[in-house]
């Protein structure tokens, strides 16, 4: 083991209980000493390898062990259900043990048993995709580092840092490990997420006599963030070593929120209830039933219906939840916690930052405002004189040095990537700093000419002055006389670059073509008449100053500080010209936005651009639709607030945002202004700070609304934290956002935001549908159960084939419901899918009560009609059960009508009289029940329609015998099944009839033949019949009796939801309208419809 992981003093200061080393302690000899590295060098491979197989990858958490199958099967012993399934299947294995006569036992404790495998191996199968979800979710975060290893500078994957490695890091990235500084280039960091504090920290490479390493300016930690500057370090802490996994570790015990999320655990109340209804019922029904003289084969038959009935209802939620985030991956869309989308009401607020989120954030420069008048890029290539004058020459020159950008690659692969366009070049940093360097490379190398001009330095520090949008610029001091100008009596120059109007009211002088003029009104209003004209066509706009510094200028005693511009350089700046970008919006951004809007969403952009430019990029996109917005009524001289009672498309400056908000704590008027400014359908806000960003969030949740954020940069993120949900970028948002957003576009395609609702609305309706058509499973077999209680039927059913109908028929359509969608799925609200249908009382009966009634109304008919060709009358079937006794008859007697005793041998034997005549009872099957219950009158029975017919298990007449009543319970489960595919092909939309029913043909199909062959091989298979106690049932009787009734309730279906509808007229348009727009159905299977051939109602 090396010495790295021993023989370190940990402190017990700092994070509570944390103990880190005291890196930060060490002076520079010590570090390279401990780490075993070379502090100029860097490791070399062999050893990076053996420290990594050491340490292991370099993961910010817990990965924890992948999923196995049998600590899944003994873990869910842990819960109710699956102890309550398990101790049932064991009870009936006991049970054939001990009585070996009946082996109806050991078939249903085994069938019982194997349910509860095939549901831990799908629990198994869900949480290994889980876990594999979540490593790819963890890797997905990880970024690429530049190191040097045996002193040559790699491109490698953060994931294999090692302690001892030498790190370069810069501005927008992401700290990948623990690190002491060796170099700081203006270097601050943001420790929020780390200790909380929202001010950012400057760091050093000075050595720290701080014991505490949080407050120590020498180190830097994993997760945190660098604002600004550049840095390197040596790695001292990697993966679950490093600070932030430390205190992750320690705060709680619970699973970190990615793995939560990813996990998809989390139930909704209306599964919860799934649950609850089977079991509520059913204990119900045995209570009363008790309280009604229920028998001990009552008292089972409750309880194992009651086990029975929960097995579908659990396996739903996690097949659903795994559907949604498969069909969801395949859009692109990484949920983390895709139940938490569904959590809107009604018009809930997107949002959305303009940059990189509605735009590409992939700029180009298209136009320079050079000496009063704008010159294409092309032109300025092309002539080489155009590029000559002062105004240019000082722009080029601020926006190189001005500019953290860099070109990104791999030094050992330089000659590859010189060979290609310098458009293509990969590089790091801001899009604008990027397209500047992309362009100037064409007419000076940038990296010389950085190296040839570097800030002046005052006590150790570059005078370097970063952007903040406190001021809305950067700026630096260079020495003057390294520009090559003559005749120059200033000693360093400062060279600006920032927003226009800004830098314009700074400035007293601009730079024409080889001279300064003095800056007058006149000059600057041509000035921002040019940026006006360029932010009303989308286009973004830089400006570049100077100034020229004398010695003097400078106080003796001046400090550098990266967060405030001393005053000497706020003005008297010589303005240089302007660089013109473009950023237009991403393709499909304009019908993504109509799609939101046709959901009922309300879309607002808040950035940080001008407001024009806002205005123009809002108008593009159709999140502004009305020709007259709020600006333009001010060009009439009406003020804003008169222009927002004339029109609902309102375009708001930053600025008054910002006056509101210190005005709201003391001034009601205040509030009610701005609650004015929200409750407009269309806005845009401009000139957004992150503060003003995360005030319109917390005051659109104060009115009661459910925010969704959408952004991709540090700006966006105290927005994106307290909204109700966040979506980021993978390609243009910084690591620290993706590890904060609920949602992650993986394209940064726009498009995937509407696309991602339309899957969340279609597939959290279907699994309610799931949910209902399960609940409505339970009708058909509790009607039969209290009937057989209350009033004496004989059971219509048996505990067998109620397991076979919830475990073999009821959970293949509930999860093909997730194949399915309605064509008015896109049409309703949010509200009207997230308040479940189980909350009205319409719904309530629509959805479950009506289905189930259907479902016992054709089992009823069956066991009625089969009852009745074997000779039993209806009205002779009730209190047959247990209330009505009668003369046990002798094997061999034969039904006599013509005498008293009906041919009873055993009549006026009291030990053969007042004897209950028991159905389950094998030995009771040959018995004619006419000669047992001889009181009954001839008139009583009906007509046999079978007389020949004897059954293959008894090989007696099935007539008038017991026998007719298993005849009976399969014809039940028959047309109980038939229903349940009936049901099943009627859809669940209340507007909709089953013709405009769209469904996933295979996954249909096959639960229909699940259905067809369970029932065949029941009544016709030999084997199957003899395990279950199947009978052969006649053609006629196989399904025929429910049909009729059936048919005709599905076709008053059609007219309840024409009725609903209000009109036919009212169904077409609603059907045209949505097949206009791109549904599930073409998200899912890419296909569309053909309008012409749309079925008319």
């Amino acid at each position: 083991m090396s010495k790295i992981d021993s023989n370190y003093e940990r402190s017990d200061e700092g994070t509570s209980g944390l103990g880190p080393l005291k890196w930060h302690l060490l002076s520079l000899d010590e570090l390279e000493s401990r780490l075993e590295t070379n502090l100029t060098n860097g490791l070399t491979d062999t050893r990076a390898e053996l420290v990594l197989k050491i340490y292991g990858e370099n993961f910010s958490g817990e990965t924890g062990e992948p999923p196995k199958a049998w600590k899944i099967f003994f873990g869910q012993l842990r819960t109710f259900p699956f102890l309550l399934l398990f101790t049932f299947s064991l009870w009936c294995i006991i049970f054939y043990i001990i009585d070996k006569n009946d082996s109806i036992d050991l078939y249903l404790g085994t069938s019982v048993l194997c349910a509860l495998i095939i549901w831990s191996l799908d629990k198994y199968y869900l949480e290994v995709k889980d876990y594999k979800n979540f490593l790819a979710h963890q890797r997905l975060l990880l970024s690429r580092c530049i190191v040097k290893r045996e002193g040559a500078m790699k491109l490698i994957d953060s994931v294999y840092l090692v302690p001892g490695d030498i790190v370069l890091f810069h501005q927008g990235e992401k700290i990948p490990a623990d690190i002491r500084i060796l170099e700081a280039n203006n270097l601050t960091i943001d420790e929020s997420v780390l200790t909380g504090e929202g001010m950012p920290v400057g760091k050093t490479s000075n050595e720290s006599k701080i014991d505490s390493m949080f407050e120590a300016q020498n180190i830097v930690f994993a997760q945190t963030y660098c604002l600004s500057g550049s840095g390197k370090g040596v790695v001292v802490e990697t993966g679950l070593n490093t600070a932030f996994s430390r205190i992750v570790m320690m705060s709680a015990e619970a699973p970190s929120p990615i793995a939560e999320g990813i996990s998809y655990k989390k139930c909704h109340k209306w599964l919860i209830i799934i649950l609850i209804f089977p079991i509520a019922f059913r204990l119900l029904g045995f209570l009363l039933g008790f309280r009604f003289n229920f028998t001990l084969l009552g008292f089972i038959f409750a309880i194992d219906l009651t086990i029975v009935g929960i097995i579908p209802h659990q396996p739903i939620k996690e097949i659903a939840t795994y559907f949604t985030s498969k069909v969801l991956v395949k859009k692109n869309v990484l949920t983390k916690q895709p139940e938490r989308i569904r959590n809107f009401g009604e018009n809930p607020i997107i949002i959305i930052d303009k940059t990189g989120v509605i735009t590409e954030n992939r700029l180009k420069i298209v136009q320079f405002w050079d000496n009063y008048e704008f010159k294409s890029p092309e032109n300025i290539l092309i002539d080489h004189t155009s590029n000559k004058t002062l105004s240019f020459a000082m722009t080029m020159r601020s926006a190189i040095l001005i500019n953290d950008a860099k070109f990104d690659h791999d030094p050992q692969s330089s000659d590859e990537i010189y060979s290609k366009p310098i458009i293509e070049w990969a590089a790091k940093g801001s899009p604008p700093d990027i397209a500047m360097i992309k362009f100037f490379q064409e007419l000076e190398n940038i990296e010389d000419f950085r190296d040839a001009h570097k800030p002046i330095a005052i006590e150790g520090s570059e005078f370097k002055i970063p952007f903040r949008s406190s001021y809305k610029y950067a700026t630096a001091v260079y020495n003057g006389y390294e520009f090559g100008f003559e005749d120059i009596s200033q000693k360093y120059i400062a060279f600006y670059k920032g927003a226009v109007e800004v830098l314009l009211e700074m400035s007293t002088k601009i730079a024409c073509e080889d001279h300064e003029l003095e800056c007058k009104n006149n000059s600057k209003e041509k000035i921002t008449q040019a940026c006006k004209d360029c932010s009303k066509k989308g286009l973004r706009v830089i400006a570049c100053a100077y100034k020229w510094l004398r010695e003097s200028d400078i106080p003796k005693d001046f400090q550098p500080n990266p967060e405030s511009v001393p005053e000497f350089l706020k003005e008297g700046l010589v303005f240089a010209g302007l660089i013109v970008l473009s950023d237009p919006p991403k393709k499909n951004v304009k019908e993504s936005i109509l799609s939101l809007r046709s959901l009922h969403m309300k879309c607002i952009m808040a950035t940080g651009d001008m407001l024009l430019l806002a205005s123009d990029v809002s108008k593009q996109t159709c999140i502004i639709s009305n020709p007259k917005i709020t600006s333009d009524f001010e060009e009439e001289n009406i003020n804003f607030y008169e222009s927002l009672e004339l029109t609902d498309s309102v375009i708001v400056n930053g600025n008054l945002i910002n006056e509101l908000r210190n005005l709201i704590p003391n001034d009601e008027v205040a509030k009610e202004k701005l609650y004015k400014i929200l409750n407009k359908k269309e806005i845009v806000f401009g000139r957004m700070t992150p503060e003003m960003k995360l005030l319109i969030v917390e005051k659109y949740q104060e009115m009661g609304e459910k925010v969704i954020f959408v952004g991709d940069g540090m700006n966006d993120l105290p927005a994106m934290k307290r909204s109700d949900v966040s979506i980021s970028m993978k390609k243009t948002g910084c690591s620290t956002v993706l590890d904060n957003c609920d949602v992650i576009l993986l394209d940064d395609n726009f498009s995937s935001i509407s696309d991602a609702f339309k899957i969340f609305e279609a597939v959290f309706d279907n699994l309610k549908k799931s949910a209902q058509h399960i609940l409505a499973s339970n009708l058909p077999e509790l009607i039969p159960f209290f009937i057989f209680v209350f009033l004496e039927l004989p059971s219509a059913f048996t505990v067998i084939l109620i397991f076979l109908i919830d475990f073999g028929i009821d959970i293949t359509p509930s999860i093909a419901m997730n194949y399915n969608f309605n064509l008015d799925i896109n049409s309703r609200k949010p509200k009207d899918l997230i308040e479940t249908q189980l909350k009205h009382n319409k719904s309530r009966f629509f959805s479950i009560v009506q289905p189930g009634l259907r479902e016992a109304l054709a089992g009823f008919m069956a066991y009625f009609i089969v009852m009745e060709n074997f000779g039993f009358n209806y009205q002779t079937l009730w209190l047959m059960n247990n209330s009505k006794s009668g003369t046990m008859p002798g094997i061999n007697d034969i039904y006599d009508p013509n005498i008293q005793t009906k041919g009873n041998s055993h009549y006026g034997l009291a030990e053969y009289e007042n004897i209950l005549f028991d159905y389950t009872a094998k030995a009771y099957d040959s018995y004619d029940l006419r000669v047992w219950f001889h009181e009954l009158s001839p008139e009583t029975w009906s007509s046999c329609y079978f007389p020949e017919l004897d059954s293959p298990f008894t090989e007696e007449i099935i007539c008038y015998s017991g026998e007719a009543l298993y005849y009976a319970q399969h014809a039940w489960f028959v047309s109980v099944i038939i229903a349940k595919l009936l049901n099943f092909l009627i859809p669940k939309a209340i507007n909709l009839g089953h013709h405009y029913h769209r469904l996933s043909k295979k996954v249909a199909f096959w639960s229909i033949l699940l259905g067809v062959m369970l029932s065949l091989s029941l009544c016709y298979v030999p084997i199957t019949s003899e395990l279950l106690y199947g009978r052969p049932l006649p053609l006629l009787q196989f399904g025929f009796p429910a049909l009729p009734s059936f048919l005709l309730l599905l076709e008053i279906d059609d007219i309840r939801a024409l009725i609903i509808s209000k009109n036919l007229l009212d169904i077409t348009i609603l059907i045209n309208s949505v097949l206009k727009v791109n549904l599930f159905y073409n998200i899912k299977y890419g296909k569309t419809y053909d309008l012409e051939k749309t079925p008319k109602s």
